[in-house]
């Protein structure tokens, strides 16, 4: 009994997890551990630099095609990882030719519903008129 209710709330955890790095950036979280051994590697070369210059050099500034190019793609969000999501669409893209039935065209015919000779010009201003006594 106690396993049922364990796999309960393993299962939609799972899925959701599942969902989460599959389908999303999320799975560009998993390289994080990229990040910090590529800023050790920087504060090794330089004791100077700070956390937001490595950023800057890594994020904001256009990329540099230096020693540690590769490493530098390797970071988070640098580069696109190819996703479970993205696989699962782009496998099924073969050209299949039908047959377009020819289109059926109606004429167009206007129908009057109502007869406007009929309505009195003051028919619709009679709601503006104050109410009357039926005396």
């Amino acid at each position: 009994m106690f396993i049922f209710v364990a796999l309960k709330k393993i299962i939609p955890i799972l899925l959701l997890a599942i969902y989460v790095f599959g389908a999303t950036s999320f799975s560009q979280l998993l390289r994080i551990h990229h990040f910090v051994i590529h800023y050790q590697e920087h504060k090794q070369h330089n004791q100077q630099i700070s956390f937001a210059d490595f950023f800057i050099i890594h994020y904001v500034n256009e990329p540099i095609k230096d020693a540690d190019y590769d490493k530098d793609m390797k970071l988070p969000f640098k580069s696109d990882i190819p996703s479970f999501y993205n696989i699962a669409i782009c496998q099924n893209e073969t050209s299949k030719n039908f047959d377009t039935p020819t289109p059926y065209f109606i004429d167009k015919q206007d129908f009057n519903l109502y007869d406007s000779s009929f309505l009195s010009a003051l028919y619709l201003a009679s709601i503006w008129q104050p109410p009357r006594s039926i005396a």
